[in-house]
Order: structure tokens, then C-alpha cells, then sequence
């Protein structure tokens, strides 16, 4: 299990090294701030299995619907298997002032 969190971290690191050299900061940017070896490190790994039901009646909800928290979420799922429901987002103008700009150094 702590071979796949660690695939995983992997994975995700990989991905936001992506986001931090678009976003104009450096590529360890996000590696250095989830480096597993820190005090104040935080991961949460969960493996959830939804078996295979009948139809369920419209409206119902297998498992209680959630948000997750954090800034990057890996979902792994096998063809035909449970679907997600994407909540539409809403946006908010960012401005380029001195907040933005703070992590850039």
C-alpha cells in the first residue's frame, strides 16, 4: 500500500510541476511544498470500492456526495465502472495585484 501512495505521490508531482512552470513558478514549487519528509506534511489516500448494483431509483445516491479538499485528487476507475457528477463551477475575476503576485520570487 505505501509503494502505491508513493506511485501516486509520484504522479501528482509530475502534475503540478506541470501547473507551477505555466503558472511562472519554479518547477519544484509544489514538490517542495508536499515533500513527505516535512513536519507539516499531509496526505490522505483513500481506496474506495463501489460494488455493482441493480438500477437504483432516480434520484438516489449510493454514497453521499463530497468535495474533496487539497489541491489535487487522482481518481482511478476501471471501464464501466462508477461514474462522477461534475458540479458546475463558478468563476470569479482574479485581479494582478500584489496578492497574486506574492509567490513569485
Amino acid at each position: 500500500m505505501l509503494g502505491f501512495e508513493s506511485q501516486c505521490w509520484q504522479l501528482g508531482m509530475k502534475i503540478l510541476s506541470c501547473f507551477a512552470l505555466k503558472l511562472g513558478f519554479p518547477e519544484s514549487f509544489f514538490t517542495t511544498a508536499h515533500d513527505p519528509q516535512r513536519d507539516t506534511y499531509q496526505s490522505t489516500l483513500r481506496m474506495l470500492h463501489y460494488y455493482a448494483t441493480e438500477q437504483s431509483q432516480q434520484g438516489m445516491w449510493r454514497a453521499g456526495a463530497h468535495t474533496d479538499f487539497d489541491c489535487l485528487t487522482l481518481l482511478f476507475q476501471r471501464p464501466g465502472g462508477a461514474a462522477c457528477r461534475f458540479v458546475p463551477v463558478k468563476t470569479a475575476k482574479a485581479s494582478s495585484g500584489p496578492a497574486l503576485s506574492r509567490g513569485r520570487r
